[in-house]
């Protein structure tokens, strides 16, 4: 079957197109290989992946466990039906393994870990801890650390030199 794969940078990793099975595990795998070796974060962009048999689960795992705590590979764009396969197999249990569900989970953290002092409202009224991240350009964002899918775009602390239009910081606020 076919698969075809386009390298990410931020973050770094793989969008997959296609369909993994037995037929194109190795493929898979030696886009992996060279980024284990590397360790730190990978990320792979699952949006447009169909379909995946065992083969391929077994290739995540294998990689997600070679990282041997130097990293994680993170699965990112889960189609409902794999992500009840993976459910079932527990493999968000696997050490190195990290399925992100949200956007605000897609998003790459301030290296620094810096977390805002103090709260922000939602509309509700709601009082939530904040956050900071980075979106895949680099542009700063807020969101609520007890609620992922709640975040903000801080306006004045977006960066006035992106260009990417595929950016979160594109992207109204979803609750914020």
């Amino acid at each position: 079957m076919l698969l075809r794969s386009e390298r990410t940078e931020r973050p770094r990793g793989f969008r997959i197109v296609g369909e993994v099975d037995i037929s194109n595990e190795r493929f898979l795998a030696s886009l992996l290989d060279p980024e284990i070796a590397l360790g730190g974060e990978i990320t792979l962009d699952m949006t447009e992946v169909g379909f995946m048999d065992s083969s391929g689960i077994r290739v995540l795992l294998r990689s997600a466990a070679r990282l041997d705590g130097r990293g994680s590979l993170v699965v990112t764009g889960v189609q409902p039906a794999l992500r009840r396969t993976f459910d079932l197999l527990r493999v968000a249990e696997a050490p190195g393994f990290v399925i992100a569900d949200t956007a605000a989970q897609l998003l790459v953290m301030d290296p620094a870990g810096a977390v805002p002092a103090g709260t922000r409202d939602d509309v509700l009224g709601g009082s939530h801890p904040v956050a900071e991240a980075r979106c895949a350009c680099g542009c700063p964002y807020l969101y609520a650390a007890d609620d992922l899918a709640l975040f903000w775009e801080p306006g004045d602390r977006v960066s006035g030199v992106c260009t990417d239009p595929a950016c979160e910081c594109h992207v109204a606020p979803l609750r914020g």
